[in-house]
């Protein structure tokens, strides 16, 4: 009976995945209930049950065909975002790993286990912490698995025993995850597989035993292959029932494992979240310039997104932030430019959202309010103002009415009022008819040049003197403005007026008043300004005739050379701008409030043409952003201007050294942008290598890579390694070599005597008598007496080699670098 029994449950099991959870023992790590787990779980023999008649009534109804086998199930998954800490971050309580439907503002949860018709008999659940993956053969992790016993804290395995009284079900709690360092992911590893294969032979030999050589070293290499594959920022939990028979434990049922568990730290899987903004508003015309400081991301894998509601939750409009890699400064803080809004027109503050979105798995931050304010213009740049429509009704009157109605009239003070008061009274000479009272924008625009043409006209009949003509002139184009403030001239050049704008200029220019052509309206912008927002190259090219100051500066600080890059000109008007006669120095090289020049803006556009007119009229390729340090180079490679960079280092004297604020240089720039392996980045930066070599400068230089994760951020102390040699030419060192030096031997005594490999070492060199001497046994350091013994039966060559079977590289390196000094000293 008992053997048909233990037939079916050996069956059941067959499928249970080959590893298992390792108990805790070692110095670093605290010790956990159990003292031996196995790496490679392979099933006992056939095995004769003993024990009360209770135990096998537990059998036999645990395998009743009438039932399920035993099983684990999931009561309460763990959190699936946790802080992974170092060692030395653990001083102090941070919190534990909660259950995933934990509440803080109510009783916490944690991750809990039971153990299914399993019946009558005390059962131990195991909690360990293993790589995370789709397959059932998944393998111990590096990082540890600590849980807080008082002031103690143990590694896991975390054993607890479960009975009927608590319905097999195992609540883990107080537990926390330490991250191994990347040096120590092999050690780590192959702690946890060398307790597991203990186990394994325990459960196949019936009884406990020290593993061989061999598979000590199978061990090694195995931990060496994991290592380079460790996902160090995603762990599960695995959960495993165990029965223990003689001090010995067995599997009851297949393990389980949790969710994955990301690393709340790691910028690959962390939360995002938005610290701060220098702004949370933009013009709706976006490219606004905004600093957020970030919780850490990832350069490559992080995007900024708007999004606007409706009144019913649902998502109405959507845009994403400009940036690219090199504005992720050190993973915290990004510089990006707000994206337009749906309307450019808006008259009144939008109300939207911005969030931080990971492409990789779809994450997104908690949204911020954002809002969009009208532009600074109430107009669109270079487009006519939107205009109200007119009255239709009213009493409409004629100029001639007008003045004859005035020669009836014997009143200075009335004329002077009627004067004041013209843009309500006045119409055109044309023949149009307005309302008594113009009530739209168009109109009043209109009536001001009108006025001006009108009052310069009647004023010039009586024959005035050269200076009260320009008194008058100066009168007109200066009390005469709409709200904008802008006067006659500003209207026609904004609204295209050619007619009027050639009459008004004809007239500045034959009394050479030519401090009107430089009068600003409410954006500060000259008609130069105006013109050049214009699609008419007639209205463009005959404001340049004229003495216009072509340094002036508008609200946004930019010159007329500014806004025609930004307007897209043809080239035939920034030729024109280029050639002007009054002082192309003074403007050529101007920056606007964004520190940007003219040439910063042309190639941000990746304009070649521009580019090349700005360079062949002067303009200066090294300066400098205020903002980023980057020159002209810098900006055309993070724009990835494959055609401007090689303009600019093919015919000008552009500093390739330079560095920005940041501390790349050029080269330093491209070289990281290679790592997308794109080939105009690979171009561009083949360019300004063999441009270096050109000139006859240096082109090896340290590239900086920014941290990505953790284990990255750990400064490691490394020693100096010598050119690694061929093993042949090794071999031939060592055999002028026989013995160590004091400092060598000394150094891999230290790690003999931490690692305990001198056992094995003594039983590969056929020592092991030597360790039951009692010049040995009484020895301080057992692997120094060893390896001193070592060097006078063999060689330094075959101790070494057996080292390196064993895994000591650290040692083999010592004896290397021990060996290769001592040759080039002699």
């Amino acid at each position: 009976m008992h053997d048909i029994q233990f037939n079916k449950a050996h069956h059941e099991m067959i499928g249970y995945p080959f590893t298992l959870t390792p108990p805790s023992s070692s110095e670093d790590s605290p010790q956990s209930f159990n003292m031996h787990s196995p790496n490679h779980y392979i099933l006992p023999t056939p095995y004769i049950i003993s024990g009360t008649p209770q135990y096998e009534m537990s059998m036999t109804s645990m395998y009743n065909s009438e039932m399920k086998p035993p099983y684990l199930t999931i009561v309460e998954q763990p959190i699936d975002k946790f802080r992974f800490r170092y060692k030395s971050e653990m001083a102090g309580t941070h919190g534990s790993l909660t259950g995933i439907n934990s509440d803080k503002t109510r009783k916490q949860t944690f991750p809990t286990v039971k153990l299914n018709n399993f019946f009558e008999r005390d059962a131990i659940i195991r909690c360990s912490l293993y790589q995370n993956g789709s397959s059932d053969d998944r393998q111990p992790h590096a990082h540890r698995l600590i849980m807080k016993h008082g002031q103690e804290e143990r590694d896991d395995p975390h054993d607890m025993l479960v009975t009927k009284d608590t319905g097999y079900e195992a609540s883990f709690h107080s537990m926390g995850i330490i991250h191994t360092a990347k040096k120590h992911i092999v050690g780590e590893l192959k702690r946890k597989k060398t307790l597991l294969k203990l186990e394994e032979v325990a459960r196949q030999d019936k009884i406990k035993r020290n593993l061989s050589i061999k598979e000590e070293v199978e061990i090694g290499t195995t931990a060496d292959e994991e290592c380079k594959s460790i996902n160090l920022n995603i762990v599960c939990l695995r959960f495993d029932a165990f029965r223990r028979e003689n001090d010995i434990l067995y599997p009851i049922c297949k393990p389980i494992y949790s969710h994955a568990i990301n690393n709340l730290k790691s910028a690959l899987t962390g939360e995002l979240k938005i610290v701060r903004m220098d702004h949370s508003s933009s013009p709706a015309k976006g490219n606004r310039e905004i600093f957020m400081l970030v919780e850490k991301v990832t350069k490559k894998n992080i995007k900024i997104r708007f999004f606007e509601l409706d009144e019913e939750e649902n998502e109405m409009w959507s845009e994403y932030g400009k940036f690219n890699d090199l504005d992720v400064h050190h993973q915290y803080a990004i510089v990006f430019r707000t994206p337009p809004y749906k309307d450019l027109n808006i008259d009144e503050q939008k109300k939207v959202f911005i969030e931080l979105e990971r492409p990789s798995d779809g994450s997104r931050s908690e949204p911020r309010e954002f809002t969009y304010i009208p532009s600074s213009q109430s107009y669109k740049t270079g487009m006519k103002r939107p205009r109200t429509k007119a009255l239709q009704n009213g009493c409409e009157v004629t100029s001639a009415e007008i003045h004859a109605a005035l020669e009836n009239i014997d009143s200075e003070e009335f004329r002077k009022i009627f004067y004041e008061n013209y843009n309500e009274f006045l119409q055109t000479d044309c023949g149009r008819r307005l309302a008594k009272a113009p009530n739209t924008e168009e109109d009043k625009d209109r009536i001001i040049i009108s006025r001006v043409a009108d009052e310069y006209e009647d004023f010039m009949k009586s024959k005035p003197k050269n200076d009260q003509i320009l008194h008058m002139l100066q009168n007109l184009f200066t009390k005469y403005v709409n709200a904008a403030k802008e006067n006659a001239l500003h209207i026609c050049a904004s609204e295209g007026n050619l007619k009027m704008l050639r009459h008004f200029l004809n007239i500045i220019n034959v009394h050479k008043l030519y401090t009107i052509l430089n009068l600003r309206n409410a954006n500060l912008e000259t008609i130069a300004h105006l013109a050049l927002q214009q699609t008419n190259i007639e209205v463009i090219t005959t404001v340049l005739k004229y003495q216009c100051d072509l340094s002036a500066k508008d609200i946004n600080g930019n010159t007329p050379l500014h806004v025609a890059i930004i307007r897209n000109q043809s080239n035939l008007v920034i030729d024109t701008l280029l050639r002007s006669p009054y002082g192309t120095d003074l403007f050529i090289n101007a920056e606007n409030n964004d520190n940007f020049t003219a040439l910063h803006m042309a190639i941000k556009m990746n304009k070649v043409k521009y580019v090349d007119l700005l360079y062949k009229y002067g303009v200066d390729v090294n300066l400098i952003d205020k903002k980023t340090g980057r020159n002209s180079l810098h900006i055309a490679i993070a724009e990835q201007a494959t055609e401007i960079v090689k303009l600019l280092l093919e015919k000008t004297t552009i500093d390739i050294l330079k560095e920005d604020f940041s501390g790349r240089s050029p080269l330093n720039m491209a070289k990281h942008l290679t790592q997308d392996k794109e080939p105009e980045r690979i171009q561009i930066y083949n360019m300004i290598e063999k441009a270096l070599k050109d000139r006859g400068l240096h082109t090896e230089c340290v590239i900086k890579e920014e941290i990505e994760s953790e284990e990255e951020m750990e400064v490691e102390m490394v020693e100096c390694k010598f050119e690694k040699l061929a093993i042949d030419e090794l071999e031939t060192m060592y055999k002028n070599v026989s013995n160590f030096t004091s400092l060598c031997l000394e150094k891999v005594s230290r790690i003999l005597d931490v690692s305990q490999n001198w056992l094995p070492l003594a039983d590969l060199l056929d020592l092991k008598h030597f360790l039951h001497t009692n010049m040995f046994v009484q020895s301080k350091s057992k692997s120094r007496e060893l390896l001193q013994i070592a060097v006078k039966v063999t060689d330094l060559w075959t101790i070494r080699n057996f080292l390196d079977n064993l895994g000591e590289s650290e040692a083999v390196t010592l004896i290397d670098n021990m060996v290769t000094t001592t040759k080039m000293e002699t």
